[in-house]
């Protein structure tokens, strides 16, 4: 969201919708060459995690405030900050615009080599 993007000095960036599925089929791809190859993959998918973000929901709390009396501890503002300082504290990761594009640099090199590497097998056999 763009509360934990101004947190973390990363720019929001709105892309259209056939960006989104050109990144998610990359991720997917590097996923699944991973897999392949034998390498560690995370637990939520790459791609699944770009659908699950791209398509956001939002839940509606009133009912459960109008039937049990429910009311949230911490606010949605407050619950963003502690995510952020605790991803922050446990990745060691910095904040700021530099960065963030050294990541998607990174990110775009290793995906590149995953892919370099899988046509390089697959003319092998």
């Amino acid at each position: 969201n763009s509360y934990a993007a101004r947190l973390l000095g990363y720019p929001l960036l709105r892309l259209p919708d056939a960006v989104i599925g050109m990144v998610r089929f990359g991720a997917f791809v590097e996923h699944e060459a991973k897999k392949l190859l034998g390498m560690p993959v995370p637990g939520i998918a790459p791609h699944r995690f770009i659908c699950m973000v791209h398509f956001q929901q939002t839940f509606d709390n009133s009912k459960a405030q109008r039937l049990l009396g429910y009311t949230s501890k911490v606010e949605i503002k407050r619950s963003v900050e502690r995510i952020v300082s605790q991803w922050v504290a446990h990745t060691g990761a910095r904040t700021g615009l530099r960065p963030f594009m050294t990541f998607v640099a990174a990110t775009s090199l290793t995906s590149l080599c995953v892919v370099a590497g899988l046509l390089i097998a697959a003319r092998r056999v």
